[in-house]
């Protein structure tokens, strides 16, 4: 007789299968598991390269004008290990695998699962630079998600697919308000009952409660900041003044831009007359009211990867003393008004704006003991290990995944805060 003992294959198997059903987030973003993400017997550190994609510049008449080809590359650092650890009884060994998996996987794969996404957005989501809405301000309609759609359109953000990600309160707001657009009335009515509320306006929407919060920095009152100082171009910071000159801090993940410096259609490279907006990479503090503030994107005024337009194409230099829009506001009274906010920062996002990388863990003791699955589709990879306690008749088990999260075209997301 076969034997039917449910074995570390079996196990490592079905919990791949049951992770790719319980991502949200993570299964909607750039997973590309090509040879150089699957690297076996990775261990936490490992570096890994995604290829962005090269750009170029027009150019008009007859006359040849050879570019050079620039290729770059992002790193992918694997530095998470996510486990967790439970165990069954040698008696549990002979139970199917349906009965198995119930009793057993299921709910600590869906924490796993929970895991994932809650540090894919808790890191991704505040290196992405473009934002509309108010922080602090649920949108009340489709609008303010509209105006992100056109800001991805602006910068010519391919159109499918688009996902908009949305918090619960959002959520509830946006279906409440269209009740006739989210009506699960059709064949879209089964993703509308398992937490997407469906196609609207060119994107599909869908809840999640691991969406990213995002504080905003201590301005308080008496704030109107200026550049201090001309700004060069390729600049990955902008010295100003002007903060309130009490302690203001701006936070990583905040977002700022320059009055007159605006966003450029990467096609064509000329202006979208939409404001640049940069997303603040390192939190900073100072009581005197000077802040010099890491940006990204850096700013790029000329050539190939030009990403700014201000006062003119040859312009290369952008003057001291413009104003500095926090989170679209500018002034003292605006930017007060979302001093230290709590903010959850819905997305509007293509699924190339970031990657995830898994690696396969080496696997330690025989074939009975551990195990692991791979899907290079899926990009994802699972291992399982578990070991015999002899005292008590229990097999503690570990169900581990290695992996790394990287921004790759921020670009292609908005954040819209609520």
């Amino acid at each position: 007789m076969a034997n039917s003992l449910v074995n570390m294959t079996m196990i490592a198997q079905e919990s791949l299968l049951l992770l790719e059903n319980y991502l949200g987030f993570t299964k909607k973003v750039n997973k590309d598991y090509d040879s150089s993400f699957g690297v076996s017997g990775a261990k936490i550190g490992t570096v890994v390269n995604a290829r962005m994609p090269v750009q170029y510049l027009v150019s008009t008449g007859q006359a040849l004008d050879l570019q050079d080809t620039k290729e770059t590359t992002v790193p992918v650092r694997l530095d998470t290990q996510n486990h967790v650890d439970f165990q069954f009884s040698s008696q549990d060994l002979a139970l199917d695998i349906d009965r198995f998996s119930e009793r057993y996987l299921k709910n600590a794969v869906a924490a796993l699962a929970n895991k994932v996404d809650q540090n894919g957005l808790a890191a991704m989501t505040k290196k992405v630079a473009q934002h509309v809405g108010t922080p602090g301000t649920t949108p009340s309609s489709l609008l303010t998600f509209l105006q992100a759609k056109s800001k991805l359109d602006k910068v010519a953000v391919p159109k499918t697919p688009r996902y908009c990600l949305v918090d619960s309160t959002s959520e509830i707001t946006l279906v409440n308000a269209l009740t006739s657009i989210f009506n699960p009335v059709t064949q879209a009515s089964k993703q509308y009952l398992e937490g997407e509320m469906g196609r609207a306006a060119g994107m599909t929407f869908f809840a999640d409660q691991n969406v990213y919060t995002h504080t905003t920095g201590t301005i308080a009152s008496s704030s109107t900041p200026l550049t201090n100082g001309t700004t060069a171009d390729g600049a990955t910071s902008i010295v100003t003044n002007g903060w309130n000159s009490s302690a203001c801090t701006i936070k990583e993940g905040d977002v700022i831009g320059i009055a007159g410096v605006y966003e450029v259609n990467p096609m064509s490279k000329q202006s979208t007359g939409q404001l640049k907006q940069f997303v603040v990479t390192a939190t900073g503090t100072d009581s005197s009211g000077d802040l010099t503030i890491p940006i990204s994107p850096s700013i790029i005024l000329s050539g190939p990867y030009k990403n700014c337009w201000y006062s003119s194409d040859s312009t290369v230099t952008i003057a001291s003393g413009l104003a500095i829009y926090f989170f679209d506001a500018t002034g003292n009274a605006a930017i007060t008004a979302i001093d230290a906010k709590a903010s959850p920062q819905n997305l509007v996002f293509h699924p190339d704006f970031c990657t995830l990388a898994c690696a396969d863990l080496p696997l330690p003791g025989g074939e009975d003991m551990a195990a692991r699955a791979s899907d290079k589709q899926l990009g994802l990879s699972v291992r399982v290990v578990r070991q015999y306690d002899i005292q008590t008749d229990q097999w503690p088990c570990r169900l581990d995944i290695l992996y790394g999260w990287s921004i790759l075209r921020p670009e292609l997301a908005c954040r819209v805060s609520a």
